[in-house]
């Protein structure tokens, strides 16, 4: 039997299919992927940076329009940490009859990654999951403990140091070619944890209009392993460990990486079934699976092939699933949890698949880091001070404790990081400083601090910084030191001088503006990019400087048409100075994109005095 978890979701399915399929029988195959809310966070709380999208896919490289939605963003799984070793990416796949039509096969895929077949013209696009249009049906990233109120999971508590929570379907967009949907809601839930190398993917699986039987669920990938470039080289081989029933895919010798030290990956499905079991297959040579649903339907449930000698070329293409499960009817939901594991070698990496093991059976309690220091920061001309002291009223790190610590540590608490980016708040970070207690055996004794100033900065420029709490390592549990979220406790700043009382010194920059240059490229970034990665026009940018607050800004072409009109009335922080600068992402007062030319301004103080300029555009 397998276990049916109360589906708490329950309540917010069918009337959500009910309109969401009559809305989405009208879109395209061209126009789904600017209809929907693609989405994607990187699981970065411990050493495996693992890219995680609300398409039932992991990493990039999938259809080419998913790539096109990720161009700037390259990354799909690296270990250790976001600079290590690359590793490919996979779907969920999720196989299944109706119980109604026992004789037909339906597979709902998050992958591959290829359109087409140029040989035979036999549209090969069989990324069937989506999420919705809602603005809420995004990626979630909820920190341990945390309480959130998301939509499809109301009151919904962090369980791990960084659960990444999303949810997709097989039917909200019906013009995949070939595609026949299962009707299934899929929520997926990616737990990580500070210092432990490997990662539990949990999945409910709730059929919202016909009861099904005979279910398989599995991954199919593309397990490119390696340090890039190197990594494109195809030196993969994928075998089956009977005893743990798992897949491991492993680097092998040659292919110009030999020189770097490149752990294996394994793959173990777990259900709450002893009914079921555990299987691999592999595609061909081109990592393209076969057209046909029956022919999926084989690849993911024949369990009749040699596991010694499952693949025959070393190109890192896996299918690996569990099942069979069902019948499901509609009030029933499928749990199922694929563990994701890394490590230092093989015998590393079944050290960790124990532990994982471990801190499943003991229903994922596992010793924590402090809780996020609270942060403040203070801007002057080209330095910010950043604050961190715990003010009466708040939570201060230095006082948690942990009750699933083994070693019942009454005092856990060890010290404080300081990292900076000039990217994002979401990395890649670098270490400024650490602060440590210097009354324990543990790390470098520096002693404790609260306050950093970072020199030298460019004014008007954004820095991203985040200070993170960390605790001893628990040597009972065979825990490492657990560090606090670096996104969760990130902050934007930007250092500059004061707003003048009024106009006369009002400039625009870059002036010219060169619509060639890769501003998004700069360090710190002049313009900025998507959530998804991608820069657009709407991430132009130029910047209006030393401007009164307030003051008003008109905009006019050469022949003196109107094109925008920008307020600059910035309230002001305490802490903070008063800004004097305004952005403006180059469309007019219609929000369309300007053309190059050049271009007049005028500036108007509370005082009524005004200042004339003009800048120049070139695209």
């Amino acid at each position: 039997m397998i276990k049916l978890q109360t589906p708490i979701f329950r309540c917010f399915i069918y009337s959500r299919y009910q309109c969401s399929l009559i809305l989405y029988l009208f879109l395209t195959q061209n126009g789904y992927a600017q209809n929907i809310n693609l989405d994607l966070k990187i699981s970065n709380a411990g050493p495996v940076s693992q890219t995680v999208t609300n398409m039932g896919h992991f990493g990039v490289g999938m259809t080419p329009f998913v790539m096109d939605r990720l161009q700037h963003h390259q990354m799909s799984c690296r270990y250790p940490g976001a600079d290590g070793n690359e590793y490919g990416a996979w779907a969920i796949w999720i196989g299944a009859k109706k119980i109604t039509q026992e004789n037909q096969y339906y597979v709902s895929s998050g992958g591959p990654w290829r359109d087409d077949d140029n040989a035979t013209g036999h549209n090969q696009n069989r990324h069937e999951l989506f999420p919705t249009t809602a603005e809420w049906d995004s990626v979630w990233v909820v920190n341990r403990g945390d309480t959130v109120d998301i939509p499809y999971w109301p009151r919904y508590i962090g369980v791990s140091d960084q659960d990444i929570v999303s949810r997709y379907n097989d039917y909200t967009v019906l013009s995949v070619p070939d595609h026949e949907p299962l009707y299934l809601d899929i929520i997926q839930v990616t737990y990580a944890w500070s210092g432990l190398e490997f990662l539990f993917h949990q999945y409910w699986i709730v059929p919202v209009r016909d009861s099904l039987t005979t279910i398989h669920v599995g991954f199919f990938g593309n397990m490119m392993i390696g340090k890039c470039p190197a990594c494109l080289i195809s030196d993969e081989f994928c075998t089956y460990d009977y005893e743990n029933e798992m897949i491991l895919i492993e680097d092998l010798s040659g292919g110009g990486d030999d020189d770097i030290d490149i752990g294996p990956i394994g793959f173990k499905a777990i259900s709450d079934s002893t009914d079921n079991n555990t299987y691999i297959s592999y595609s061909d040579r081109d990592g393209i699976p076969p057209a046909s649903e029956y022919d999926r339907w084989r690849l993911m449930t024949d369990t009749g092939i040699d596991h010694s000698e499952v693949q025959s070329t070393k190109h890192g293409h896996f299918y690996y699933g569990i099942g069979p499960f069902g019948p499901i009817s509609t009030e029933d939901t499928l749990h199922i949890t694929f563990l994701q594991v890394h490590g230092k070698g093989r015998s590393g990496m079944y050290d960790n698949l124990e532990m994982a093991m471990i801190l499943r059976d003991q229903d994922f309690r596992v010793p924590s880091p402090p809780p996020k220091p609270p942060l403040r920061a203070e801007v002057r001309n080209h330095q910010v001070t950043l604050d961190w002291r715990a003010l009466e009223i708040e939570n201060n790190p230095e006082h948690y404790q942990d009750q699933f610590r083994q070693d019942n540590d009454p005092e856990p608490f060890a010290g404080y990081r300081v990292y900076k980016s000039t990217t994002s708040k979401n990395g890649p970070w670098t270490l400024l400083a650490e602060y440590d207690r210097i009354d324990d055996q543990w790390d470098n004794d520096f002693g404790l601090s609260y306050t950093y100033t970072d020199q030298g900065l460019l004014n008007n420029l954004e820095y991203f910084y985040t200070v993170t709490s960390f605790s001893k390592p628990d040597t009972i549990f065979g825990s490492a030191s657990k560090e606090s979220s670096l996104d969760g406790n990130a902050i934007v700043v930007t250092p500059g001088t004061s707003a003048p009382d009024k106009v006369g010194q009002v400039a625009v920059i870059p002036n010219p503006y060169l619509g060639d240059q890769k501003y998004y490229n700069l360090n710190p970034r002049w313009e900025g990019i998507g959530s998804l990665g991608q820069w657009s026009e709407e991430n132009r940018r130029i910047q209006f400087i030393n401007l009164p607050n307030p003051s008003k800004i008109m905009i006019y072409t050469l022949s003196g048409i109107f094109v925008k009109k920008i307020d600059h009335d910035i309230k002001i922080v305490e802490g903070q100075i008063e800004p004097g600068i305004e952005n403006w992402n180059l469309t007019s007062k219609a929000n369309q994109a300007i053309s190059s030319g050049i271009y007049l301004f005028t500036v108007k103080d509370q005082y009524n005095n005004t200042q004339v300029g003009k800048f120049v555009i070139i695209k």
